[in-house]
């Protein structure tokens, strides 16, 4: 979906086989919609970003089957709990850790027996949020400035390697997530979110995936 739906169909389209990894197997059935829609290349798997036995598992089929990775996208992400701090679910708070910041270590390590330096990519996508403090959204802004800085030390360690590493930003994207925003209120994530996040969605920001003219 999103991000993720777009990137793969990027790849796709110049010539990549692509895997898909759903995040969870709820979002098993949106993957293979998307394979077949799409890639019709190697089939989507459930790998949970949040789970290291999961990505270790998934990154060995990929080093059998593939033989050897090229690039590697990091998107998948949740907003987390979206309010005060004191009302917060840490629970989710701590879901949104380890799925957003947690994950993104875990998709980074096992993969580096089957890449190749000097043709590998890693790109993971962060947003505004690690920019600037948002209080409605600790787990958000705090998982994404983690991202950063990790994808900062990534990039200097990997670069004698040939790896290229880097942290994309595309700033205000129209996607499922940001409902979450509507759906919570102006009350709980702030007026002035709350209105400007109404408006991207009702007519500013860019969709996933840009019209090709």
């Amino acid at each position: 979906m999103g991000i993720g739906f777009a990137a793969a169909c990027e790849c796709a389209r110049e010539g990549a086989a692509v895997v898909i990894a759903a995040e969870t197997r709820r979002n098993w059935k949106r993957a293979r919609r998307a394979e077949k829609d799409i890639l019709r290349r190697p089939p989507g798997l459930s790998a949970g970003r949040g789970d290291l036995k999961q990505v270790s598992g998934f990154s060995s089929w990929c080093a059998e089957k593939l033989r050897a990775v090229h690039g590697l996208v990091n998107c998948a992400g949740i907003y987390g709990p979206i309010g005060k701090l004191n009302d917060l679910n840490l629970e989710r708070f701590s879901e949104t850790m380890q799925i957003n910041f947690m994950g993104t270590v875990y998709m980074c390590t096992p993969f580096i027996p089957c890449s190749i330096p000097e043709r590998s990519r890693r790109s993971s996508i962060s947003r505004e949020a690690e920019r600037r403090p948002r209080p409605p959204l600790f787990g958000l802004c705090g998982s994404k400035a983690a991202i950063v800085r990790f994808t900062e030390n990534l990039s200097l360690e990997w670069a004698a390697a040939g790896f290229e590493v880097n942290c994309i930003a595309p700033g205000f994207v129209r996607t499922r997530l940001h409902q979450q925003t509507l759906s919570a209120g102006a009350e709980t994530a702030g007026n002035a979110f709350f209105e400007n996040t109404k408006s991207q969605m009702e007519s500013g920001g860019v969709p996933p995936i840009w019209p090709r003219g």
